[in-house]
């Protein structure tokens, strides 16, 4: 009987630790976790996308955009040339390079980048991104460069229902990157954010390159200072009241207030494209914000 009880409890046992397993992963998609950094003083944005299929990850997928950068003389459209920084991103990321990426040309490997990611996600799918050694995988000469570190990100988003959709930009030449973040609550929609990240450069600078501003613009808030032209002054501690008043007067709304309009419109009424006349109080250019909510609802199944 004793005996009988103990297999009884072992079973019970199985059967909840299988219930949590099968729990561990909420929804099935595609989560994706990703940084921006330098590369040979222009952008680079690097992700890790893991594939959620019935409850178990069947997929991750690594890869990298990088982009140019150059400094030297530009005419402006009034004639005069003075040395400025040109950015540009690359129009293929280095899987899509595949062989023109180079790195079998450069020495020191027989296999080419996208030859090793893959060789690197059929580890991590096999034995998981926990404890990853790239030395010890065959054929990998690279780096790790933060992939294990965003395959935890990936894998994190994953379990929390947090989807990510993002995509590079140029803003006046300097590049950019936006992003929009979704997280989900019994498989519907809860949350939805939308941010930004720029960039600067000194022209004055043959050295310096592209330098990522250290908060993106859902951190900045009113620090952002869309309408520092009309208000006349930067916006600081000490006039940060005065600076609200002044938003509220002239019936004008800071950027992260008007994101919060189109992705509250969204979440009450359900995903839409971009609308002819925009909600209102929104003035800000919104197109690609739009595609990348619809891209988030998408890896998701949502719709």
């Amino acid at each position: 009987m004793k005996k009988f009880f103990t297999m009884i409890l072992v079973l019970v046992a199985a059967l909840v630790f299988a219930g949590c397993q099968g729990n561990e992963f909420k929804t099935d998609g595609e989560f994706t976790a990703f940084e921006w950094s330098i590369h040979q003083k222009g952008p680079q944005v690097t992700w890790v996308t893991v594939t959620v299929e019935k409850g178990k990850i069947t997929n991750y997928f690594i890869d990298a955009r990088q982009g140019t950068a150059k400094h030297g003389p530009v005419e402006a459209q009034d004639g005069t040339v003075s040395d400025k920084w040109t950015f540009a991103w690359n129009a293929k990321t280095k899987k899509e390079l595949k062989e023109e990426y180079g790195m079998i040309s450069i020495g020191g490997s027989e296999k080419e980048w996208y030859e090793q990611a893959q060789l690197i996600e059929a580890a991590w799918l096999k034995d998981g991104v926990e404890g990853t050694d790239f030395s010890k995988i065959a054929g990998v000469t690279i780096s790790d460069g933060g992939y294990t570190k965003l395959a935890k990100e990936a894998v994190a988003n994953a379990k929390a229902g947090k989807v990510v959709a993002f995509e590079h930009t140029m803003n006046y030449g300097i590049p950019n990157i936006v992003w929009v973040e979704l997280t989900l609550e019994k498989g519907k929609a809860k949350t939805l954010v939308v941010d930004t990240i720029q960039a600067t450069a000194d022209d004055a600078s043959a050295e310096t390159g592209l330098v990522w501003n250290a908060k993106s613009k859902q951190q900045l808030g009113y620090f952002y200072e869309m309408f520092l032209p009309q208000f006349g002054e930067h916006v600081t501690d000490a006039n940060l009241e005065a600076y609200k008043t002044w938003l509220k007067d002239n019936n004008k709304l800071e950027w992260f207030e008007q994101v919060k309009l189109v992705t509250d419109d969204i979440l009450a009424n359900g995903l839409k494209a971009e609308p002819t006349t925009p909600v209102a109080g929104v003035t800000i250019t919104t197109s690609d914000y739009y595609k990348l909510i619809a891209d988030a609802y998408k890896a998701v199944g949502l719709n």
